[in-house]
This record gives structure tokens, C-alpha cells and sequence, in this order.
């Protein structure tokens, strides 16, 4: 795990007073996919934006329903929270470039 990925996933559990847990990464990209307790689906985030928004924030601000939506809409509202499309374009890209990787390995 890269250490600003790190730093998200602390900062995220320090805000949102939940388990936080690193689904994929794509340091080259600056993104993470993180499942947070509680939440339905895992989010992708640009892991420098998220981190700038999530530094305005005391402990546990996240922690009540309008807490929640606060921050959410403060993440979406700085780009930091990725789009299905964004996240899918940054993942096809990643499988690309391990594919690359893998075929001038084996030469």
C-alpha cells in the first residue's frame, strides 16, 4: 500500500468513525478504491483531492447521518470521488499496462 493511500484510509477512519478497508489501488493514477462500514458499494478517489478535503475535517465529523452527507458532498463537489466511468477508464488502463508488463517479461 502506497503511504498517501495510507494516509486516505486513516484520515477516512478518523472522519467517519467506521472500518475502512483498500479494495485496489492505482498509485500511477493516483486513485483507491476503499469499502467503508456501512456504506453500500466501494468508492473509487483521487487519493491527493480526497486527502486536501478530508483535512478540513475534525474527528468523527462523519460520524451522523449530516455528517456523512456533508463530507460525501464535500468529496464529490472536489472531483475526489471518481465516477463508475472515471474508475473503469483507470482500471482498463492498469490491466493494459500489466498485460504490457507481463508480455516484455517473458521475452
Amino acid at each position: 500500500m502506497q503511504s498517501t493511500t495510507k494516509r486516505l484510509i486513516d484520515k477516512m477512519i478518523r472522519v467517519f468513525d467506521a472500518d475502512v478497508k483498500l479494495v485496489d489501488e492505482y498509485p500511477s493514477d493516483g486513485v483507491a478504491t476503499v469499502a467503508v462500514d456501512g456504506w453500500p458499494d466501494a468508492i473509487g478517489y483521487n487519493v491527493a483531492t480526497a486527502l486536501a478535503v478530508l483535512r478540513k475535517y475534525r474527528d468523527g465529523a462523519g460520524l451522523t447521518e449530516s455528517g456523512d452527507a456533508t463530507v460525501c458532498a464535500d468529496l464529490e463537489q472536489a472531483g475526489a470521488k471518481l465516477s463508475d466511468r472515471a474508475l473503469a477508464i483507470v482500471v482498463e488502463r492498469q490491466l493494459a499496462a500489466d498485460e504490457i508488463d507481463y508480455c516484455d517479461g517473458g521475452a
